[in-house]
């Protein structure tokens, strides 16, 4: 994930949870498409636009609404953009939201993406540097979203079976601020493409689940994943030798 999306929905003109859960869950379908479209996708094209020319990505992404006294009700979610793309895709999604919401002149504040040190700032996601370094602005933007997580809140560990804080487990260290109750459907949520169905089908447990909570921001699971890929890729080499080798001595005539 490397932006962050902040909706303020009374600068939209919505004042009903449920309806801006209805809204975001239609401007993410629309996103999805957006981010389709582009380089690797597969479509054959007469003529090419802007948008066409540059490179379709996945939506991935993960929400979470909340309520505040000064914002009302809001959302914040992580995603991933397109470097190349990014300014235009949020150009995009201020006019997709404004007309999801039936709103005319859309507020500046409506729609915020960072990182941007000034909202009239070019949105441009963080780019390059370490691999690490992008890990943990994407878990520190994680905890930020979890900051409203109750203190009273206990999750027992699958490994000792002890309870334990929420917020230890988590690592939150922003203080605990109360926020009006959040009175949708769905509090929180995900794209399908990263959600439980995605994880079941390619056998992913997370460490929160089998209870590597010591370890949870480390990245290791890229470091998995190459390992998977590299091991993947080996067997299929092998599988294809042995499928030339047997196709060879059919053709051997003893």
């Amino acid at each position: 994930m490397n932006a962050h999306l902040t909706i303020l929905w009374k600068l939209l003109g919505i004042t009903d949870p449920n309806k801006a859960v209805q809204i975001l869950s239609k401007y993410n379908h629309e996103a999805a498409k957006w981010l389709g479209v582009g380089d690797g996708d597969d479509v054959v094209r007469s003529r090419f636009s802007k948008r066409s020319l540059g490179a379709s990505a996945p939506h991935a992404f993960v929400y979470v609404h909340e309520q505040a006294q000064e914002k009302g009700f809001h959302t914040h979610e992580l995603m991933y953009v397109p470097l190349g793309r990014a300014q235009e895709f949020a150009e995009w999604s201020r006019d997709c939201l404004a007309r999801l919401s039936n709103c005319g002149k859309i507020d500046e504040a409506a729609v915020f993406f960072s990182p941007a040190s000034q909202k009239r700032r070019k949105f441009r996601p963080y780019a390059g540097g370490r691999e690490s370094f992008a890990v943990d602005r994407q878990w520190r933007w994680f905890r930020y979203l979890t900051k409203s997580l109750d203190p009273a809140h206990r999750e027992r560990s699958p490994v000792d079976g002890a309870w334990h804080v929420a917020r230890d487990i988590f690592q939150i260290t922003k203080p605990f601020m109360a926020t009006g109750p959040v009175s949708c459907r769905k509090i929180a949520g995900c794209s399908e493409n990263i959600g439980p169905s995605a994880q079941r089908l390619v056998g992913f447990v997370s460490k929160f689940e089998r209870g590597d909570w010591a370890g949870l921001y480390s990245g290791s699971e890229l470091d998995d994943y190459r390992t998977d890929m590299t091991a993947l890729a080996e067997a299929e080499r092998a599988q294809a030798a042995q499928a030339e080798l047997q196709a060879m001595l059919a053709n051997v005539v003893i």
